[in-house]
C-alpha cells in the first residue's frame, strides 16, 4: 500500500493505484524514468494522498500518476499540505527513482482535522487540491487479545465507541509468519464493541505455525478531491487513526 496510500491502497479497497499492473515477461523492457509533473494538466492527473496519525506523528503521503504511470514532482510544483489552522507543510521526496512518493509529518494531535493537500503549480492562481478527513483520535480500551487464531474472531473495546456509517475499522497484521497484505475488517457489536474476523490465510502455509504479530488498528475515513484531478471510485484519498498491540498470531 507505497504512496503509502498506494500502500493502504493494496490493503484497503480503496485502491486504484493497484490497478496499474505489469505483465510478466522473461524479458521484461527497461524501467523508464518517471515523466515531469509539468507535461500534465491537472485533468489528466491523478492524485494518492492520505493523512495517517499514528498517536506520536501526523504524516501526509502523496503520489501523482498520469497515464497510468508516476510522476517526478517538476521544480515548478510543489505538493503543500494545510493541516487544520497550522502552518503550511511542503511535502519532500521520499527519495524513490521510478515511483516517486512524497511526505512531510508533524507531531500528533488528538483532535479530528482537515487536511487540505494542494498541488501548488507556478503561475496558477487556482490550484488544485485533494481534502483529507482525518478523525478524532480512539483509544483501546480494557484487555486486548493475547493470542489470535486465523479463522478466528477477537473484539475490541473502542473509546469513543465507533458509530455506524462513519468510515471503516480495520486490522492490518504484520509479523515473520503473517502474509503480506492481511487484513480484517471491523464490525460494530450490538454491545459497541469492534469484531474482527481473521481470514483463514493470514498465517504462511509454509514455515512457523505462529509468531508475535503487530495488529494495526484503523479508523479511516475516505476525502475529496476537486472534479479538475481525474476521480476514480473510490477515490484514493484517505485519512486514517492507527492505535497497535501485539499478540501471537497461529494458524
Amino acid at each position: 500500500m507505497n504512496a503509502k496510500y498506494l500502500l493502504l491502497a493494496c490493503v484497503l479497497p480503496l485502491i486504484p493505484a493497484c490497478a496499474f499492473e505489469t505483465k510478466s515477461s522473461s524479458n521484461p523492457p527497461p524501467k523508464e524514468l518517471p515523466k515531469p509533473s509539468t507535461d500534465f494538466t491537472n485533468d489528466k492527473i491523478y492524485p494518492s494522498s492520505s493523512a495517517q496519525d499514528d498517536g506520536t506523528n501526523l504524516t501526509v503521503y502523496a503520489a501523482l500518476l498520469g497515464a497510468g504511470k508516476f510522476l517526478q514532482l517538476a521544480p515548478t510544483d510543489r505538493l503543500v499540505a494545510k493541516i487544520g489552522t497550522g502552518p503550511e507543510l511542503v511535502l519532500q521526496s521520499q527519495g524513490q527513482t521510478y515511483d516517486p512518493h512524497y511526505s512531510g509529518a508533524v507531531p500528533s494531535s488528538k483532535e479530528a482535522v482537515d487536511v487540505i493537500l494542494t498541488l501548488d503549480r507556478e503561475g496558477t492562481a487556482n490550484d488544485a487540491k485533494v481534502t483529507l478527513h482525518l478523525p478524532a483520535a480512539f483509544d483501546l480500551d480494557g484487555a486486548l487479545p493475547s493470542d489470535i487464531k486465523q479463522g478466528g474472531a477477537f473484539e475490541l473495546a473502542v473509546l469513543p465507541a465507533p458509530v455506524k456509517n462513519d468510515g471503516i475499522y480495520w486490522a492490518i497484521f504484520e509479523g515473520d509468519c503473517v502474509v503480506s497484505g492481511a487484513t480484517a475488517l471491523g464490525t460494530i457489536t450490538p454491545a459497541g464493541k469492534l469484531s474482527f474476523t481473521t481470514n483463514t490465510t493470514t498465517v504462511k502455509k509454509d514455515g512457523a505455525a505462529s509468531c508475535t504479530a503487530t495488529v494495526k488498528v484503523q479508523h479511516v475515513l475516505t476525502g475529496t478531491a476537486d472534479d479538475v484531478f481525474i476521480n476514480p471510485s473510490p477515490l484514493d484519498a484517505v485519512g486514517v487513526r492507527e492505535r497497535r498491540f501485539t499478540a501471537t498470531l497461529a494458524r
